[in-house]
């Protein structure tokens, strides 16, 4: 390297430090320079939840059957039922709805 060269590179290093240092202001994200793949992703976490949810609720089924009421029979008519005397109580109620 030449003394001219050496002296070019000194002085340039020089008017460089003198500058004031550029502040560089933050880009603020439009919804135009959004990237779409977040909203795939947030698609993504949705279904995943909804796929896990199923799932914990067929488990939790298959351990919790639902209650089934208890099996009714045909009405019958209240002369079926009837008690001797044409006596009306809770059992003869019962077996008219077939309970």
């Amino acid at each position: 390297m030449g003394m001219l060269d050496r002296d070019w590179y000194k002085e340039k290093h020089q008017q460089d430090a003198k500058r004031k240092p550029v502040k560089i202001e933050p880009v603020h994200v439009t919804s135009k320079a959004r990237k779409e793949p977040a909203k795939i992703g947030w698609a993504m976490a949705i279904g995943f939840l909804c796929i896990a949810l199923a799932g914990g609720y067929a488990v939790w089924i298959t351990k919790n059957p639902p209650s089934q009421p208890p099996k009714m029979q045909a009405e019958k008519r209240l002369n079926d039922c009837i008690k001797p005397g044409n006596l009306i109580d809770d059992d003869v109620r019962k077996c008219v709805k077939g309970l």
